[in-house]
C-alpha cells in the first residue's frame, strides 16, 4: 500500500491526521537535520496506524515536505 504525506516538522506535538483515502498530514517537533525529523514522521505514522515502524518505507521524498511511503 502506498500513502501520500505532507509533513510539518518543528511543531509543539506530534499529531497525524488522515486527509483524504490515502493522504495524511504529519506533523512532528524534530528538525530536518540528519534524517531526524524522516524518522519521527515514521515512529508516528508507524503508532496511528498500529505497525512496526519497520514495516514503513520512504520511497521518494527524503529532503520534502511530501513524501510517498510504502506499507511493507
Amino acid at each position: 500500500m502506498i500513502l501520500s504525506l505532507h509533513v510539518k516538522t518543528g511543531k509543539r506535538a506530534t499529531r497525524v491526521t488522515k486527509t483524504s483515502v490515502n493522504e495524511y498530514t504529519v506533523e512532528v517537533t524534530a528538525r530536518p537535520e540528519k534524517g531526524r525529523a524522516n524518522d519521527a514522521v515514521l515512529r508516528a505514522l508507524a503508532k496511528h496506524l498500529n505497525f512496526a515502524p519497520s514495516r514503513l518505507k520512504i520511497v521518494s521524498g527524503q529532503t520534502s515536505k511530501k513524501k510517498v511511503v510504502e506499507i511493507l
